[in-house]
């Protein structure tokens, strides 16, 4: 096995370790509603509090493998991930599921961006890199929340203490992959470098544009998500009555498999088709969602999830190639951790204000109003990115020198000079 495939592999189990530490109570809410008589605003709560600390550690720390080294630090934030598992299993108090959830937000702001940069410099050599490695990304993503999602359900219906036991498995893989890391060889050119805080860096110049479409697609996207993390397992329980917390998981998990599938039969399509696709798709989604009180079973709720999820992944994935060709590669880091910082913000910000209509309003109203909010954002952030492209390619179109309608359409400035014929145009 080549360094690039190693370097290729360890971050996406990186990736995958992380988002399982992200949605590892997801299936839990409920069971700590029960056990310390949590309402729906401390649930959600105890949900943001997660991306809000993730935030915090981004805006000291996001670009820290830019000075330091990818490898190193994914085994520091897994190291981080395993003594957040451990404060789970050890400590039985809502006081410490919040803790638990400071600590893993910390460590997945210091694996995500280092596992992100690492998969675009493993996969240099391959055609459409970018794309490639956001494929492998949304996947990986995919990948660890069904984990949680399947252990937190089977441990729901199987354990007298679901609370604790839920979070071993967490442990056990987190401190193996980060040994495992942690015993890998400094990443090539940057094994001397001291640490130093990096925070995340706003890409200038040309870089800008991408960065700003791809970090509102992926704001999008992690506001869609927001919803089915922090209110799946409730909805599951509250509106569609699922007969056990394993087939809740099952449900849910649609969600995450679809963001696993549809990357790979996206592929060839183009960074900004991807987040278009994705605005519309999600915007379907959610209005299924919605239809849950209307005509509330599994088979709407599966449906919902398998779109959303959908949805999900094209706008992460575009967002995140646009964003990730935005840096080069001593900045990329910073960049993705800048567009973190704005995705998971939204995230908070969504969980929490529909924790608490829920909370105020009931569980069906707050759907009412939050999916057909997002689902309209969605499709914004379509119609932009859409406009963008038009845009881009009107600017770069081929212009023949005895076209008059193409000269009368498009000007030539002074000093500008005219585009080959074969020049193809911006995605």
């Amino acid at each position: 096995m080549t360094r690039g495939h190693r370097d290729l592999a360890a971050a996406a189990v990186a990736i995958t370790v992380g988002l399982w530490a992200s949605s590892d109570p997801a299936l839990l809410y409920p069971v700590y509603q029960a056990r310390w008589g949590l309402d729906l605003v401390a649930n959600t709560a105890l949900f943001a509090t997660y991306p809000l600390v993730l935030i915090v550690g981004l805006l000291c720390l996001g670009g820290l493998s830019d000075s330091i080294g990818r490898r190193r630090a994914m085994s520091i934030g897994l190291t981080l991930v395993a003594v957040g598992a451990a404060l789970n299993v050890t400590v039985h108090a809502a006081w410490g599921a919040y803790l638990a959830r400071a600590v893993e937000g910390f460590a997945v702001s210091i694996t995500l961006p280092a596992a992100a940069a690492l998969l675009v410099e493993s996969l240099a050599g391959a055609p459409r890199s970018a794309r490639l490695a956001s494929t492998v990304n949304a996947s990986s993503t995919a990948t660890g929340t069904v984990v949680a999602f399947v252990v937190g359900g089977w441990f729901s219906d199987h354990s007298s203490d679901p609370a604790s036991t839920a979070h071993w498995p967490l442990l056990v893989a987190s401190s193996l992959t980060a040994l495992s890391l942690a015993r890998r060889a400094p990443d090539a050119g940057r094994a001397a470098r001291r640490f130093a805080p990096a925070p995340p860096r706003v890409p200038a110049g040309p870089g800008r544009r991408p960065f700003l479409l791809g970090t509102i697609a992926c704001s999008v996207g992690y506001s869609v998500a927001a919803l089915f993390l922090s209110l799946g397992a409730h909805i599951g329980r509250e509106i569609v009555h699922t007969p056990s917390a394993l087939t809740e998981a099952l449900l849910l998990s649609l969600f995450p498999l679809a963001n696993a599938t549809v990357p790979w039969l996206a592929y060839r399509l183009s960074e900004s088709a991807s987040v278009a696709l994705g605005g519309v798709v999600a915007a379907v989604g959610l209005v299924s969602l919605v239809a849950l009180g209307a005509h509330g079973g599994s088979i709407v709720f599966a449906v919902a999830a398998f779109w959303c999820g959908a949805g999900f992944s094209l706008l992460n994935r575009g967002g995140t190639a646009l964003v990730q060709i935005s840096a080069d590669d001593a900045r990329r880091a910073g960049a993705l951790a800048a567009m973190s910082v704005a995705a998971y913000l939204t995230q908070a910000s969504t969980a929490l204000l529909a924790g608490a209509t829920s909370q105020r309003l009931g569980l069906q109203a707050a759907i009412s109003v939050y999916s057909p909010a997002v689902a309209l954002t969605a499709l914004t952030a379509a119609g932009v990115v859409l406009t963008r492209r038009a845009r881009a390619r009107a600017s770069t179109a081929c212009v023949s020198p005895s076209s008059p309608t193409c000269s009368a359409t498009l000007p030539r400035r002074q000093g500008s000079t005219r585009l080959p014929c074969d020049t193809p145009a911006t995605p």
